[in-house]
């Protein structure tokens, strides 16, 4: 049911000639690792600045990884059309992927003045891969 509302909801935006886009920020391929996660809660443990990001959730997140990582899978498969399609942010490197993904929305807008050597063309190796038609399932683009 929620995955009907998702789609509804996406269709309606699209259709309304509204250009919102639907992103997904992905790590180390997917929703990163297992072992990747680990890590991040490790850094946020020992560091105070991230000390807050921590929580008992986040603990037992870690035993439920197969399942929230199928569950994103079915909702992404679910949602995805050709009107409006999720589209992939690597974000490894939040930098990069923060520049790409603005250089990504601009590039695909149109607005007054707009100047495409200003705004640059989006690295393809971090935004623009399509969910889940041009992904396989370890996040890698495919082909």
């Amino acid at each position: 049911m929620l995955v009907r509302a998702i789609r509804d909801l996406r269709f309606a935006r699209a259709s309304a000639e509204t250009d919102a886009p639907r992103g997904w920020g992905n790590r180390a391929g997917d929703s990163g690792s297992p072992a990747e996660q680990r890590t991040r809660f490790a850094i946020r443990l020992v560091d105070p600045v991230r000390h807050w990001k921590f929580s008992p959730m986040d603990i037992e997140s870690v035993t439920k990884w197969d399942d929230y990582t199928a569950a994103k899978e079915e909702m992404f498969k679910a949602t995805d059309t050709d009107i409006a399609p999720w589209i992939v942010v690597r974000s490894n490197d939040n930098k990069r992927a923060r520049i790409n993904a603005m250089r990504y929305l601009l590039a695909k807008s149109d607005y007054d003045d707009k100047d495409p050597e200003v705004v640059g063309e989006p690295d393809p190796l971090i935004v623009g891969a399509r969910w889940p038609t041009e992904l396989c399932g370890s996040g890698v683009p495919s082909g």
